[in-house]
């Protein structure tokens, strides 16, 4: 979980809650980190590993429930994966990503459009 909870933290919230508690990243976290120090660790982690968004796109919504459904491509260690996630501004949930995560390859397809 420490590597979804991380993807979900960067690539998601855009802006990391780092919570020293909670938290479970894929780097080490010392007692009395900065939110400096805490974000540059972030940062030299995505660097090294080349993490990488490549699209990010609504699938499904619910107006009522004020949540989307998303489904989200990115580059990981020269990989790619994807997972759905549920989206509000309300809430959110993590869980998913955990179990939807799989790893894709990029396919070049021809659409032929008629206008």
């Amino acid at each position: 979980m420490k590597l979804t909870q991380f993807l979900y933290d960067r690539l998601i919230k855009w802006d990391c809650d780092w919570d020293m508690e909670d938290a479970e990243y894929p780097f080490e976290i010392k007692e009395g980190d900065t939110w400096q120090e805490l974000e540059d660790k972030a940062l030299a982690w995505e660097e090294e590993h080349g993490l990488e968004e490549i699209e990010d796109e609504v699938i499904d919504y619910d107006l009522e429930k004020a949540y989307v459904t998303k489904r989200m491509v990115f580059k990981l260690d020269d990989h790619y994966y994807a997972f759905e996630y549920d989206y509000s501004c309300y809430w959110n949930d993590t869980d998913i990503i955990d179990k939807e995560l799989k790893e894709v390859h990029p396919v070049e397809k021809t659409i032929i459009v008629y206008e």
